[in-house]
């Protein structure tokens, strides 16, 4: 039964569906070769290049998370198809800018406006939640994942082919027309769901100043209301340690294939695509599945299960000694956390009110994003001080202590 008012929902899902695969192809296309660009600004071989290379990376989902919460809650209150179209729109405005920047310092002051304007799933997410009949809740952001994943596998090569025939700049205006071309299918094909507005908004007669700061204290009243449930602490939590976990081995992946290896050669970066590939691989394959069974299931059980499931995979690889080990290994581990989105997204849904879905989903977002930035930079300073494998037993307490938090108190279907 679809809800009252909203017309078929599944042809928004499509295409809002094609809208994030478009945006995720563009940012892969873009992300990995940052690098190259900053080369061309003069920033040197060696460390520098490299913590440039992470700051700037990193900068956008920094800000992205402070704002993730504020911005759904605005969503709340003046529409959620807006959200959607500030988004996109964010990363095409932005990611051009970025094709005139001259200094690594120009590149880093837009990233951070990037992902202050941009952060297009949880919106997108949250738009089809008060679309979709809730039986599909956890569906369709298991389907809207694979829309990223998606972009994600296809994106690096796309990005590696323009990046050596036409240079960076190509990469910086592919990502921006795709995103501009994201919303306009989004502005011309998505409708804007009917929502409650809170009852100082339904006043015709206010005047604009005052009608301001009515939204303003609502947001941050919202937002207070919010953090106040223990249900959505515990699942923000749990979200960002996962996150953490997940995201935290991967940036120095490669070394420590080569040094499985005894070889740094064509072959040890072939192994070492094949071993990260494995992960991403396993959530595509897996989110429709976990998705499914949130629906049909309790999703506070599928979130225990497969919290716990990448707490062992990750621990086993906490021993592993051949890249083979370590790729089925992380095969499992995208697997059990493909799981986790969907069925924490589903709750956050459930334990939220409808009027304010929007700022609960951004502030879910918010930790995911937080998360995704101490993921990399937690993996530059333990891998450097202790190795791969304290940083690898680190990402598996991590993930002990996501179960804990989602067990005690535990969480209601």
């Amino acid at each position: 039964m679809l809800h009252a008012g909203v017309p078929n929902w599944r042809v928004s899902l499509v295409v809002l569906w094609s809208a994030n695969f478009l945006a995720a192809l563009g940012m892969m296309i873009l992300l990995p070769y940052f690098p190259l660009f900053l080369r061309e600004l003069g920033v040197r071989e060696g460390r520098s290049l490299t913590v440039w290379a992470g700051v700037i990376v990193g900068a956008a989902p920094f800000s992205a998370a402070i704002m993730g919460g504020i911005w759904g809650a605005v969503g709340d209150r003046i529409g959620r198809r807006a959200m959607v179209l500030r988004a996109l729109l964010g990363v095409a405005v932005f990611v051009g800018l970025m094709g005139f920047a001259r200094s690594p310092v120009e590149l880093l002051l837009l990233r951070f406006c990037q992902g202050m304007f941009s952060g297009f799933f949880a919106p997108t997410l949250t738009l089809l939640s008060v679309m979709a009949p809730l039986e599909y809740q956890a569906r369709t952001s298991g389907w809207l994942q694979s829309a990223f994943l998606a972009g994600g596998v296809v994106g690096p090569g796309i990005g590696g082919l323009l990046a050596t025939t036409l240079g960076f700049s190509a990469l910086v205006w592919t990502c921006a027309a795709l995103a501009l071309l994201a919303a306009l299918a989004v502005r011309c094909l998505v409708p804007e769901p009917p929502r409650e507005a809170p009852a100082e908004q339904r006043t015709e007669g206010e005047r604009i100043f005052h009608l301001a700061l009515r939204v303003l204290r609502g947001i941050f009243f919202d937002l207070r209301q919010i953090l106040s449930n223990r249900m959505l602490q515990a699942l923000f939590l749990a979200m960002f340690l996962v996150r953490v976990a997940s995201a935290a081995p991967n940036p120095t992946l490669i070394l420590f294939v080569e040094r499985l290896l005894g070889e740094v050669s064509a072959h040890s970066s072939h192994v070492a695509s094949a071993v990260f590939t494995a992960y991403p691989v396993a959530v595509l394959l897996a989110i429709p599945f976990w998705s499914t069974i949130s629906d049909r299931s309790s999703p506070a059980r599928v979130l225990l299960l497969c919290i716990g499931g990448a707490f062992l995979c990750m621990l086993g690889q906490c021993f592993i000694r051949t890249p083979f080990q370590l790729g089925l290994l992380r095969f499992g581990t995208g697997a059990f956390v493909s799981g986790v989105l969907p069925a924490g997204f589903v709750m956050v849904a459930r334990a939220s009110d409808r009027a304010k879905r929007g700022g609960a989903t951004g502030l879910a977002f918010s930790a995911l994003a937080f998360g995704l930035c101490a993921g990399p930079w937690l993996a530059s300073l333990v891998d450097g001080l202790f190795g791969y494998r304290a940083l690898l037993a680190l990402c598996t307490l991590l993930l002990l202590l996501a179960l804990i938090r989602v067990r005690f108190p535990r969480l209601q279907t």
